[in-house]
């Protein structure tokens, strides 16, 4: 069935039937849909394309977050806490043509009601501190959601269109080739998509030992590859370090409060990323040695190098992040292939 043009309307109509059905007190389901309506009208204006993260999965999560923690009791900032978490994990998420394939659809509409009502009781029983507001969060899932569309519908089409809903009489209109040429796109991608499966499985490691080292910072991405080129810098050079460079990508960069710690400690101690201690005192070490420390941002993706200088000479690593640790090392001084030597001896994968 149709659902007026914008998917959240279906968790809207759910959620209204499931409260008027459970809760005795109507003038408070008024007022809790009447929040959920407003919070709506947002994302109706600001819905411009494709997507499920300003319709029935963002849009019905944040919504149905706003509703609950009004009911629940919750005070203004409350409310808006709750609809920034909601809307967190449904950035990006997109709509069409998943709506062409049975049952998708169906989970996105019930993830609005589960994630939103998550984030209503974290944004009332919790004491987790939250600095975003909801202005941001909204304008980015807004602006996110315009550009991202083009490019992730398209690989979408990709993947899901041997799973398309199809019409006999819809196809009788459209020209013989270009159903012929669907029809091979759709055998060509299934035997891609086991050829793709395959070649990730290859690098997916044993159920006895599935995890990858622990990461003090929170993120594997921006805290433990970063810290692991830290280390392999550490690896190649002697004596009392006097001047450290490091240089981020964009996104690591921003990310700098919690990572730089890790490539310092990396780099001075040796410490592996899952060493608290060297991670907390790293910094106050740093300017009790005098070490010149300088940060730069790089606009090329995935880039994180090290400069290291010493009293007995210096070093560099020009790594690329690969998440989980991982790194890919591009160049180094006094030479790339000590440092995968390093990386080797220190347990570090190398990608």
């Amino acid at each position: 069935m149709p659902c007026a043009g914008t998917g959240d309307s279906c968790p809207y109509t759910g959620l209204l039937r499931a409260l008027t059905e459970t809760e005795n007190d109507k003038e408070e389901v008024k007022r809790g849909i009447s929040v959920l309506l407003k919070i709506g009208t947002v994302f109706r204006a600001g819905k411009t394309t494709t997507g499920c993260n300003m319709e029935g999965y963002g849009a019905g999560a944040a919504s149905a977050a706003a509703c609950l923690a009004e009911i629940g009791g919750g005070s203004p900032k409350q409310v808006e806490h709750a609809v920034v978490l909601a809307l967190s994990p449904t950035i990006a998420v997109p709509c069409t043509p998943r709506v062409m394939v049975p049952g998708l659809c169906a989970n996105h509409i019930a993830s609005a009601i589960t994630t939103g009502n998550n984030a209503a009781k974290i944004a009332l029983k919790s004491s987790m501190t939250l600095n975003v507001d909801i202005d941001a969060m909204i304008a980015m899932a807004a602006e996110v959601h315009k550009k991202a569309a083009p490019v992730i519908t398209k690989i979408n089409i990709k993947w899901m269109g041997p799973y398309f809903n199809r019409n006999d009489d819809i196809d009788g209109w459209i020209d013989a080739e270009v159903l012929e040429e669907e029809r091979r796109s759709v055998k060509g991608i299934r035997v891609k998509a086991v050829e793709y499966m395959r070649e990730i499985i290859k690098d997916a490691p044993p159920i006895s030992n599935p995890f990858g080292d622990v990461v003090i910072g929170g993120s594997s991405i921006a805290v433990g590859s970063p810290t692991n080129m830290g280390r392999i810098a550490h690896e190649l050079v002697e004596g009392d370090i006097k001047e450290i460079k490091i240089g981020l990508t964009y996104n690591l960069f921003v990310r700098r409060a919690i990572n730089i710690q890790g490539i310092l400690m990396g780099a001075i101690f040796g410490a592996k990323t899952d060493d608290i201690h060297a991670y907390r005192r790293v910094v106050d070490y740093v300017k009790e040695k005098k070490i010149k420390v300088s940060i730069k941002k790089i606009e090329e993706p995935e880039v994180q190098r090290i400069f290291v200088k010493t009293d007995c000479g210096e070093c560099m690593v020009d790594s690329r992040n690969r998440g989980g640790g991982r790194v890919t090392i591009i160049d180094a001084v006094p030479s790339k292939d000590e440092a995968v030597a390093a990386a080797k001896k220190l347990g570090i994968v190398v990608v």
